[in-house]
């Protein structure tokens, strides 16, 4: 390997992204954060007959392919110099953002009761107030 490549290679070790909901996007009006929210419906609360409605990792596994292709072309443009190498994660938190929150409007499984559409004068489940859906963010981390 030559010592370009692996110089390369060492400004992206140490970096990661988060998809979801961040300190930065967590502040919600109503008695729970929105992390709090997005924990009860991603994985489901048994105890409050709440089902798992994952708009996180269901989709973005369903979508794995897309983003993996996304990842390695934006690796090719940081070894060419075109990006950073925050630019290359960053990609990555869009996209997964984006899948994230297309899931969420295109209406999440299992479909809401009836008793709950009446309440919410709506069907698809996760959207009420939209606050939930814009806290969805990344953050590219060291």
């Amino acid at each position: 390997m030559s010592g370009k490549l692996e110089a390369k290679i060492a400004e992206l070790r140490g970096l990661g992204v988060v998809v979801g909901v961040t300190a930065k996007t967590n502040d919600r009006s109503g008695e729970f954060s929105n992390a709090e929210l997005a924990a009860v419906h991603e994985f489901g609360s048994p105890a409050h007959n709440i089902p798992e409605r994952s708009f996180l990792r269901k989709p973005l596994i369903k979508n794995v392919a897309v983003v993996a292709n996304l990842a390695k072309n934006a690796v090719e443009k940081f070894i060419a110099g075109q990006i950073t190498a925050e630019a290359v994660f960053g990609t990555i938190g869009e996209e997964a953002k984006g899948i994230s929150k297309t899931a969420i409007t295109e209406g999440i499984t299992p479909a809401l009761k009836p008793a709950t559409i009446k309440r919410k004068k709506s069907s698809k489940p996760l959207i009420d107030t939209a606050q939930l859906l814009n806290s969805i963010t990344y953050e590219v981390r060291k």
